[in-house]
């Protein structure tokens, strides 16, 4: 842009506002002329009416109406923004309100009376609890005593049978020992053969009589 064009944009703005300038004054009302109620060296003459003094004259605006103003908070613009979603605004609110909730059953319970001490036991009752608690130990030995002569009866093989007299025998194998018995006889003095047969033998342990059925152990097994 050259300076002629400058030039001519600078005087075209002071022209637009001298027109401005002069239309506001144009346009601008005439004021209102009260006439002077007092005039100079005359006696003042204070006038009533019917007893009462004369309302003051009062002035208004030429084109003056009343406007009803609403009034509105005024907005804090030094408040820090709310960048939150609608979500977690509902989920904020939704977790006070939980809190409030918790808080007010805190303190409902605090405010409630404690429960009742329940009375001591009577001597029956402490009586029949301990047979009960004696009565569990009895039946948890009895449950250990039978696990551990399964376990030991399991430990014996059926190796083979024959029939001697008559009478069928029975080979058991423990280990690196065989026993030869009948049947009535007893192993370790404790597990008895009540039965043989040409594919199984029973036993019985006298402790727990606990039984067991062995099967004859097949050749390469």
């Amino acid at each position: 842009m050259t300076n002629r064009m400058k030039g001519s944009l600078l005087g075209g703005l002071v022209l637009l506002w001298m027109a401005v300038i002069a239309f506001r004054v144009i346009a601008e009302p005439e004021p209102q002329r009260v006439p002077l109620r007092f005039v100079s060296g005359q006696m003042v003459v204070r006038e009533e009416t019917r007893g009462e003094e004369a309302a003051p004259a009062r002035l208004h605006p030429a084109g003056a109406t009343a406007v009803p103003v609403s009034f509105k908070a005024p907005k804090n613009i030094f408040a820090p923004l709310d960048l939150r979603t609608d979500e977690e605004k509902a989920a904020a609110a939704q977790a006070r309100l939980l809190a409030s909730r918790r808080k007010a059953e805190q303190a409902a319970a605090a405010a409630a009376p404690p429960p009742p001490t329940p009375p001591p036991p009577t001597p029956e009752e402490l009586a029949a609890q301990e047979a009960q608690r004696q009565a569990e130990l009895v039946r948890q030995q009895k449950e250990q005593a039978i696990q551990q002569a399964r376990t030991s009866m399991s430990k014996y093989r059926f190796m083979g049978y024959l029939t001697r007299d008559g009478a069928p025998q029975a080979f058991l194998g423990k280990g690196n020992d065989i026993y030869i018995v009948k049947v009535g006889e007893t192993v370790e003095g404790k597990i008895r053969v009540t039965t043989i047969d040409p594919t199984a033998v029973k036993l019985i342990e006298g402790l727990t009589n606990t039984e067991a059925s062995l099967p004859l152990v097949k050749e390469g097994s």
